[in-house]
């Protein structure tokens, strides 16, 4: 699982595969809280559903955007962008209240 040579050395994309599998972990980790959460906030039972669902679907339709972008730009360059914004939404959701 090496990319192309950088400057005599090849790239490991290991780390950055297992940080891919981390955060797809995270995100599948919400399904076990999303119940109490709900019901915590008043949700009906369809309102935490439609969350998941918009999850998924929105997995489903930028899968082949996401596959184009590393084919052009490599997958470490596509990988890392994907962390910075993974990132940035996890520290946005800090200034929610």
């Amino acid at each position: 699982m090496l990319s192309r040579p950088t400057s005599g050395r090849a790239f490991d994309v290991r780390p950055l595969l297992f940080e891919a599998f981390v955060c797809s972990l995270a995100m599948m980790s919400f399904v076990a809280v999303l119940g109490p959460i709900a019901r915590t906030l008043g949700f009906a039972p369809w309102q935490a559903g439609l969350v998941m669902t918009a999850g998924g679907l929105t997995l489903a339709l930028f899968a082949r955007f996401w596959g184009r972008l590393s084919d052009r730009w490599g997958r470490r360059r596509t990988l890392l962008l994907a962390l910075g914004g993974f990132a940035c939404g996890g520290v946005s959701s800090f200034s929610v209240q």
